[in-house]
This record gives C-alpha cells, sequence and structure tokens, in this order.
C-alpha cells in the first residue's frame, strides 16, 4: 500500500530525473532570497553537479537574520520557527500555506511508510 502510488514506484531514470527537476526549481526559488539573489548558482544538468552547489551554514541564517531567507512577502508566512540565538543571533525560518502543506504530505507519506493508519 502507497500513499502517493505514482511516486513512490517510480523506477530509478525517473527518480533521478524528478530528484533533477526539483532540485533545479529549488535553486530557482532560493534565488528569490535577498542572501541567493547574488550568489552564482546555475542550473544543474547532472545529479554529480550537485555537489558544486554550495551549503547554508548555520552562520549564514544568524548573519542574516531575520529576512535575509525569506523569499516571499513576509504577508504570505502563516508560521515561523525560530531558535533562541542562545549562540549567537537566533536563527528563523518561515512558512507560507503551501510549505505547510508539502510538509503535511512528505510526513503523512513517511508515517504511511511505516504502517501508521488511522
Amino acid at each position: 500500500m502507497y500513499w502517493e502510488k505514482p511516486i513512490e514506484t517510480m523506477d530509478e531514470k525517473t527518480i533521478k530525473e524528478k530528484q533533477l527537476q526539483l532540485i533545479n526549481e529549488t535553486l530557482a526559488k532560493a534565488q528569490e532570497a535577498p542572501f541567493y539573489r547574488n550568489l552564482p548558482i546555475k542550473q544543474i544538468k547532472t545529479l554529480q553537479e550537485f555537489n558544486e552547489v554550495p551549503f547554508t551554514r548555520k552562520q549564514d541564517l544568524r548573519d542574516h537574520f531575520p529576512f535575509g531567507f525569506l523569499r516571499k512577502n513576509l504577508r504570505e508566512t502563516v508560521r515561523l520557527h525560530s531558535s533562541s540565538g542562545t549562540t549567537g543571533n537566533p536563527t528563523v525560518v518561515f512558512h507560507t500555506k503551501a510549505d505547510i502543506k508539502n510538509w503535511t504530505n512528505q510526513l503523512a507519506r513517511c508515517l504511511y511508510m511505516i504502517g501508521v493508519r488511522r
């Protein structure tokens, strides 16, 4: 039994194509945020090229507190998670309705996969 059978039963070639598509969509969205706007992030053509994408470090989150990673208008935020900032500036993550919907679906898929039902 599957939560999302078309996704969970893809063959390896299709999975890799989907991964590449989603990575590029994520990179494009990231460049809407002030922190990433001026970084030389390009579309990748192979999954191996993903190794060239620079990591975002916790210090980057602290250094650009609070809005440096916000890519949507703050009015679209429906939830935020923040650290206490005990070792420096707090870190904050903003979520839109779409983010919460996607996160909920991913969590449901994981729980369903391990046997959780109603």
